[in-house]
C-alpha cells in the first residue's frame, strides 16, 4: 500500500479531547478535519481548540518529491505545520497502517507525536512527547473521535 492509501483512513471530520501537563485538570475539545487537497496528493489538517491558550492550526501532509527537475526524484512523507501564533514547523513523517509518526529533530525543542487509529477507524489516540535533553517527555495527550454524518 502507499503513503496515500494508508492516510485515507484518517480522513474525516473529528472532534478532539486533549490534556496538556501544562493545565493539569483540563479537558482541552476541539474539532479536526483531514481532507484530501484535489488530486489526492496532499492531505490538509485543521483543528481548532475552545480554550484560548491552544492555538489553531494546519498542516499539509503528503509524499513530497526532492530534485524532481534534477531526474533524481526522491520522495519522502513530510508535514508542514502553521498556527495561529505564526508557528511554523517540519516533520518527517511515516505511516504504516494504523500508526502515523510525525518528527521533529530541532535544537532546543524535537517533538514526536504518534497517532494511532483504532481497527474499527472510529478513534485516533494521539501522543505528543517534548525532547529535553537527552530524554523524552510526554506532552499532549489527544483523543479523536470520528463524527457522526
Amino acid at each position: 500500500m502507499t503513503n496515500t492509501d494508508l492516510l485515507h483512513r484518517f480522513v474525516g471530520e473529528w472532534t478532539t479531547e486533549a490534556t496538556h501537563p501544562m493545565f493539569p485538570g483540563t479537558i482541552v475539545r476541539g474539532t479536526a478535519t483531514l481532507a484530501w487537497l484535489e488530486g489526492e496528493k496532499f492531505l490538509i489538517w485543521r483543528a481548532r481548540t475552545d480554550h484560548p491558550k491552544f492555538p489553531h492550526s494546519i498542516s499539509i501532509l503528503g509524499d513530497t518529491e526532492r530534485d524532481r527537475e534534477e531526474g533524481a526524484a526522491s520522495s519522502e512523507l513530510t508535514m508542514s505545520y502553521f498556527d495561529s501564533r505564526g508557528v511554523y514547523r517540519s516533520f518527517r513523517a511515516s505511516i504504516d497502517g494504523e500508526t502515523l509518526e510525525l518528527v521533529r529533530e530541532a535544537p532546543g525543542f524535537s517533538q514526536r507525536m504518534l497517532y494511532t487509529l483504532s481497527s474499527d477507524g472510529r478513534t485516533i489516540d494521539g501522543k505528543t512527547q517534548l525532547r529535553r535533553e537527552a530524554a523524552w517527555e510526554d506532552d499532549l495527550m489527544i483523543t479523536f473521535r470520528r463524527s457522526e454524518q
